[in-house]
């Protein structure tokens, strides 16, 4: 900044006054707050910034970036969310066509804009696209701890009123993607997925503190995988590649038990990852099993 001190008869410069330095506007962004989509056309990505806003740029061709238009973006644009609601947390998909993008809000609802041609948005109707974020139609009273995402498909994580861990299911009824049973509707409404019954730590899905995408829930093509806090691991949909280790390649329209994992006396599962036909799945004891497609060497162990 420079100040200038002017005569006042001639109005020249009498002397000037300079000083210069910097500091950060904002909080730093790590890796983790950055939110990475892909569909077939392009890439997109989004932040949260300090302010509690959600700004997105790329690729917009389903109106996933939320600013209203299904115009591809060069510099950042705000996800449009309701006045007052600051953006917590940002899902989408960088593996199985990311055209959706879900903001968790300050005030307990979660957003979504994008594709919605299955009812994959879980807001309630069917639609071509959502260019502005739309608030998903989840129970009253849950609390969204994480969003899983894959093509056709949405598994919201989280908590019921009462305390008890659910996950949701919303979009096409394929294979089982829903896991609650469905004789193959689709539904644009959110539908509970049939997990064991919360008895205990073992059949309860992650708390937020213990959350991590990749981790504990993960999801390509139409199947879904879910680690509990008890190191169980639970699987439903297609089952192609016998993915859900039953021995079989028959598709699963509510979770199976994946192994004996959590089990008394058994190794519990601590990470798990997927790429569409084969599961991977770290124990507590350093082990690493699979099961799946066994092509291309995919498949170097047993359960």
């Amino acid at each position: 900044a420079t100040v200038e001190l002017l005569r006042s008869g001639t109005s020249t410069v009498w002397s000037s006054y300079t000083n210069s330095g910097y500091a950060n506007i904002g909080a730093t962004t790590s890796f983790d707050s950055v939110t990475f989509g892909y569909s077939l056309s392009g890439v997109f990505f989004g932040v949260i910034d300090s302010q509690g806003r959600a700004m997105t740029i790329g690729h917009n061709g389903e109106g996933q970036l939320g600013n209203g238009t299904i115009i591809n973006q060069t510099t950042p644009v705000n996800y449009q969310l309701p006045s007052g609601v600051k953006a917590e947390r940002m899902f989408t998909n960088f593996l199985s066509h990311g055209r959706y993008l879900f903001v968790k809000g300050s005030d307990g609802n979660l957003y979504a804009a994008g594709r919605n041609v299955d009812g994959e948005l879980g807001i309630g109707r069917y639609s071509t696209y959502e260019a502005t974020p739309q608030r998903v139609s989840l129970p009253a009273g849950f609390k969204t701890r994480s969003v899983a995402v894959t093509t056709g498909n949405a598994y919201f994580v989280g908590q019921d009123s009462l305390g008890n861990h659910r996950i949701y299911a919303t979009g096409l009824c394929r294979q089982g993607a829903l896991g609650n049973g469905s004789t193959c509707t689709n539904t644009s409404t959110p539908v509970m997925v049939s997990m064991p019954t919360p008895t205990s730590d073992l059949t309860r899905p992650v708390l937020d503190s213990d959350w991590t995408q990749s981790t504990n829930i993960t999801t390509d093509r139409p199947s879904v995988f879910v680690r509990t806090i008890g190191g169980r691991v639970y699987g439903w949909g297609l089952n192609d590649h016998g993915q859900m280790g039953t021995g079989n390649t028959t598709d699963r329209t509510t979770p199976v038990q994946i192994g004996t994992f959590g089990n008394t006396g058994q190794p519990m599962a601590k990470q798990l990852a997927f790429d569409g036909g084969t599961l991977y799945i770290v124990t507590d004891t350093g082990r690493l099993f699979v099961v799946g497609r066994a092509s291309e060497g995919y498949l170097t162990s047993g359960m």
